[in-house]
């Protein structure tokens, strides 16, 4: 049971991944439709940096090295609005996205996200608020899942092995 976190730790993670999926979708049903989720910091800078560095939080408590670099960007990517610093701000997005996929690629206890967000990837050019829900719902759900998987496991362990 050493290597399962706890549940205080799971059910963190299991509350700020749905946060996560809540927010992708309230954003938009909040401000409206905009060009790219960077834009609603224009509608609420406090609540955009507030949201996505709880979500770059979310991230960390993963506590897998290569969810490391994506979460280091997704707060770069808050703190570092593209209004004031533009390069800053694009550069970090491009990569939290390729390395989550990355991420998610590589990771063989949740299969195919990987694959899925690198389909979704032509979504880019067609529209970047569309490309940018989809992804970020993707490794929302990955996460729930691997969530998930590890609630049962720590469950199952206790039935079979109890304290």
């Amino acid at each position: 049971m050493k290597n399962i976190p706890s549940y205080l730790n799971l059910w963190t993670r299991f509350f700020l991944i749905l946060l996560g999926m809540i927010c992708m979708v309230g954003l938009p049903l909040m401000f409206g439709l905009k060009e790219s989720y960077s834009r609603y910091y224009t509608d609420s800078p406090l609540l955009f940096t507030t949201i996505f560095n709880v979500l770059a939080i979310g991230l960390l408590i993963h506590r897998n090295k290569e969810w490391t670099y994506p979460s280091i960007f997704l707060i770069l990517l808050a703190l570092f609005n593209m209004h004031d610093f533009p390069f800053i701000h694009y550069s970090s997005a491009v990569v939290f996205f390729f390395s989550s996929t990355y991420a998610m690629w590589n990771d063989k206890r949740v299969g195919g996200f990987g694959r899925v967000s690198l389909c979704a990837y032509p979504l880019f050019f067609i529209d970047l608020l569309w490309f940018e829900m989809v992804q970020v719902l993707l490794i929302c759900i990955f996460h729930l899942v691997y969530t998930i998987k590890l609630l049962l496991l720590k469950i199952q362990k206790e039935v079979i092995y109890p304290e």
